[in-house]
């Protein structure tokens, strides 16, 4: 009996864990489009003098928006392998590729705003 309960406490501990870091990834995702959509809104009210760099800094903010759009629907299919097979974890290299291009993306968006204002 002792085992079973062992078990069942494992298995809620590992199911919270599961739930914590996919409430994490999301919301990070969601942070980033959010920041993304005012970053692009200040930058088309703010008018900066350089318009070269109020494009890019549009186009990285739009590719950051689109990388989360991405990585969401993405997300929803690896959560989809790893409850198919919870005895494997497989590894989604194009999920880790957008992660990248997002954060690359979205940092160089601020680098881009920053160096337009000052």
């Amino acid at each position: 009996k002792s085992r079973v309960l062992m078990n069942d406490k494992e298995s809620i501990f590992y199911s919270a864990a599961i739930h914590a870091w996919i409430t994490t990834r999301m919301e990070r995702d969601k942070s980033i489009m959010i920041s993304s959509l005012v970053a692009i809104c200040l930058l088309v009210i703010s008018r900066p003098t350089n318009h070269v760099l109020l494009l890019c800094g549009t186009f990285l903010f739009m590719f950051s928006i689109i990388f989360c759009i991405l990585i969401f629907g993405r997300n929803g299919k690896y959560l989809s392998d790893i409850i198919k097979n919870p005895e494997s974890i497989p590894s989604d290299k194009t999920l880790v590729w957008l992660d990248n291009l997002l954060i690359l993306s979205f940092c160089s968006g601020i680098l881009v705003t920053i160096v337009g204002v000052i």
